[in-house]
């Protein structure tokens, strides 16, 4: 009798996919990956020091409060080392596939690597709608501390009152936060909107066609239907209506939208990194794999040397910015001194 085993099946599937995964997932790789990682969260968190060492040495900081800084910095931004790291590391597995490898295991080993990235890609989802915000508002809150000259114990042990950074600063707002704004905002839009099309059903076609170009209402989504008869109204409610009413609502209207696209633009932003992981790896997959070529590899290494040429002199320009900025203060400061003496 003629079964099908489906476990034998499953299994040499599991073996298959196995084989194809031990090929990209090599030890070069995960060497790579790991110190790319690393190297990229001790370079932000020395950057952060760098930039910031000026404003903790005026303010006589203990360093133990900069090292929390760096912290909470480095930490914040793993997802951006992660998708550095993933690119590194696939273009070198890639780059070092078999030479005998076929066009069907090349398309074999970019689905399968795919679908292992996609965990990832939601982890790092999560953690930039929930986590990273979090680590922002207490770097803030270290900021606030230094700058407003805080001495670091609290004065008559009451706490140090901070500002409410997330309704300040929309990127600070954690995911509960970000949805609630949003549904309140799409809810508050849609009764303005249902507010706007009662009112230019109050007015003549002529005023109401006015009111609805000039005051852009078909760009805020407010849908205008014609009075179902003529309407009657004197020329003083009319005015009040189209004037008054129909522009304060439309106003409200306009600034609930922005602030709803404002909202949703960061919602999206938050999505960015985990689509950048999963391109990256697409992009550096298939170069890994194409610098095999000698001519390709001959294009790329021109373009390597011109995009770190790049880098290193906007890096060298910026720290002379620097200099040249630190030292013009400093030349200020030294002319309000001696301006000082001579009036003594």
């Amino acid at each position: 009798m003629f079964y099908i085993n489906y476990y034998y099946i499953f299994a040499a599937c599991l073996n298959s996919t196995n084989t194809f995964m031990k090929d990209i997932f090599t030890r070069r790789f995960w060497k790579y990956f790991i110190i790319t990682f690393f190297l990229v969260l001790i370079l932000s968190a020395l950057g952060v020091g760098n930039r910031y060492i000026d404003l903790f040495i005026a303010n006589s900081t203990p360093f133990k409060t900069l090292a929390k800084l760096c912290a909470c910095i480095a930490l914040g931004i793993i997802p951006a080392a992660l998708c550095i790291s993933t690119a590194l590391a696939t273009f070198i597995s890639f780059r070092n596939l078999p030479a005998n490898i076929k066009a069907i295991g090349i398309f074999r080993k970019f689905g399968i690597g795919l679908l292992c990235f996609f965990p990832l890609a939601a982890a790092i989802y999560w953690f930039d709608l929930d986590i990273q915000p979090r680590f922002q508002t207490d770097a803030m809150k270290i900021l606030w501390e230094v700058k407003n000259g805080r001495p670091f114990l609290a004065v008559d042990d009451k706490p140090l009152e901070y500002p409410d950074f997330k309704n300040h600063i929309l990127k600070l707002c954690t995911k509960n936060d970000l949805y609630f704004r949003l549904d309140s905002l799409k809810n508050q839009c849609g009764e303005l909107r249902e507010e706007c099309s009662k009112l230019l059903i109050q007015l003549p076609d002529t005023a109401a066609n006015k009111a609805y170009e000039a005051y852009q209402l078909k760009w805020l989504g407010v849908d205008y239907q014609h009075a179902p008869s003529p309407v009657t109204i004197s020329k003083d409610s009319v005015i009040h209506i189209q004037q008054y009413e129909l522009f304060d609502t439309s106003e409200q209207l306009y600034k609930s939208k922005i602030e709803h696209l404002l909202h949703t633009s960061e919602y999206y932003k938050r999505m960015l990194n985990a689509m950048v992981l999963l391109l990256e790896f697409l992009i550096f997959s298939i170069l890994g794999y194409l610098s095999r070529k000698k001519t390709i590899k001959n294009i790329l290494g021109i373009l390597a040397i011109i995009i770190m040429a790049g880098l290193f002199v906007r890096s060298v320009t910026n720290l002379g910015e620097h200099y040249a900025e630190t030292a013009r203060i400093g030349m200020k400061a030294y002319k309000r001194d001696i301006i000082h003496q001579e009036f003594k």
